[in-house]
C-alpha cells in the first residue's frame, strides 16, 4: 500500500470524489487504485496478499449507488490504464450493442440516422450510442473499441485503453490524442470520428468491439446531396 484515505477524511476541508480509496504498488511502475468503496478491512497491513479482502463495496465519494472504482495508473508513462487491458478477460459471449448512430454538422446541427438517410454534403462528426455488458452484468460499459468507416476509409478509431493528462486536460486516443470532453460531448454517445461526406452514395460502417473478441457491425447507406 502506497496511499490510503478513509471515507471521512478531508484535505483543506474538501471531500474527495474518490471517497474512501487506497493505492497499491503492483510493480513495473503500475499503481492499482481501489476507490469509492464503503467499509475497509480493519486488519490491512502494508503488504496485500493475493485474494486478500481489502474493502467492501459502498457509496463513498461521488457515487450514489453501492459499488467501487478500479483502475491502474502508469507512473512511467503518466497515464491511466483501463484494467481490461491488463487482466484476463472474463468469459463473455454477449455482443456489444449499437443503439443509435448520429451525425452532427460543423455548425452543431444533429442528424439522427434512424429518421433520415439523406444528408447535405459537408463535414460531420459521427456519434455512436454503444455499450457493452458482460454475461450477468448489471451496468452497461463502454466497449473496448469503436471504429467508423465511410466507403472503406477510416473516419475514426476510438480505443478505451489509456487516458492521459496534458496541460490540465484529460485526453484519450482516437487516431490521435484528443480531449476526453470532446468524446463525451454528446449525452449517452461517444464521438467516434469525423468525415467529409461528398455528393453521391456513402456507406457508413460502425464496428463496436469488446475485450473478449465479440464485435457488432452496423451499416448505413446514405444519400449525400
Amino acid at each position: 500500500i502506497v496511499f490510503m484515505r478513509g471515507r471521512d477524511e478531508r484535505v483543506s476541508g474538501l471531500p474527495s470524489p474518490f471517497g474512501a480509496w487506497l493505492a497499491t504498488d503492483v510493480g513495473n511502475g503500475l499503481i492499482a487504485v481501489y476507490a469509492r468503496y464503503g467499509e475497509q478491512e480493519p486488519r490491512l497491513s502494508a503488504h496485500i496478499e493475493k485474494q486478500q479482502i481489502i474493502a467492501h463495496a459502498g457509496s463513498s465519494g461521488a457515487n450514489e449507488k453501492d459499488g467501487f472504482y478500479f483502475s491502474f495508473f502508469d507512473r512511467k508513462e503518466r497515464r491511466w490504464v483501463n484494467p481490461q487491458v491488463l487482466v484476463n478477460p472474463l468469459a463473455d459471449t454477449r455482443l456489444p450493442s449499437i443503439n443509435a448512430v448520429k451525425l452532427k454538422t460543423a455548425e452543431g446541427r444533429p442528424v439522427n440516422l434512424s429518421q433520415t438517410r439523406v444528408i447535405p454534403q459537408g463535414r460531420y462528426s459521427i456519434f455512436a450510442e454503444v455499450n457493452d455488458t458482460i454475461d450477468g452484468g448489471l451496468f452497461p460499459l463502454a466497449p473496448h473499441k469503436i471504429s467508423a468507416f465511410v466507403n472503406g476509409t477510416e473516419a475514426g478509431a476510438l480505443v478505451f485503453e489509456n487516458f492521459f493528462a496534458r496541460d490540465g486536460l484529460l485526453m484519450a486516443f482516437r487516431n490521435a490524442i484528443i480531449p476526453v470532453k470532446q468524446i463525451y460531448a454528446e449525452p449517452d454517445a461517444y464521438e467516434a470520428g469525423e468525415f467529409w461526406f461528398s455528393r453521391g452514395i456513402a456507406m457508413l460502417e460502425l464496428i463496436a468491439e469488446d475485450r473478449a473478441g465479440n464485435s457488432r457491425v452496423a451499416v448505413y447507406r446514405l444519400t449525400v446531396e
